[in-house]
């Protein structure tokens, strides 16, 4: 008798955990695809940093430690969106209605509701990486990829200009 009770406990137990695991997949759910873009643009800079280091002065310099210091970076980031969606979710979701809802006209408030600070925070994240894999781009190969962007997009704004003043110093049709 005593072992069916224990028996039926720990089913209820097990079944408990099932639902707070689906519960925190479900509420971690909307940040898992950022998440993973932080730690991949992680693992990137990573890749990148030691193929520098190994070109630039060998194998022996490539030490255990920056392995470690990335593991961190990556556990840092993680948490860092998790608790920003966490804030977004719990705290700022009605504050953010009810303060600016005597102020602002209700698009606006909608607007301001699609901003997350998980998304704010990622997006900080992906610049800094990006920077990070581009300075160790430019230190195993010479150059960089963002000023290679930079001077195209240099280019055709000057073609755009030149475009535009020869489209304004044209003499205007002769009308019959």
């Amino acid at each position: 008798m005593i072992k069916s009770y224990l028996l039926k406990i720990l089913l209820l137990l097990e079944q408990s955990y099932i639902f707070m695991g689906g519960l925190a997949v479900s509420f971690f759910a909307p940040v898992a695809g950022i998440i993973l873009t932080a730690i991949l643009l992680g693992i990137v800079d990573f890749i990148i940093k030691v193929s520098a280091v190994y070109k630039k002065e060998g194998l022996g310099s490539i030490t255990s430690s920056k392995m470690r210091d990335t593991i961190q970076k990556l556990i840092l980031y993680a948490v860092l969106i998790i608790l920003m969606h966490i804030i977004d979710i719990v705290f700022l979701q009605e504050l953010k209605i009810n303060l600016f809802n005597h102020i602002l006209n209700k698009e606006t408030i909608e607007s301001l509701d699609k901003i997350k600070l998980s998304a704010i925070v990622a997006f900080v994240i992906a610049i800094r990486e990006i920077k990070s894999i581009d300075e160790n781009w430019k230190y195993a190969l010479g150059w960089s990829f963002l000023e290679t962007i930079e001077n195209m997009l240099t280019k055709l704004k000057n073609i755009n200009k030149n475009a535009r003043k020869r489209t304004v110093n044209q003499a205007p049709d002769e009308q019959p």
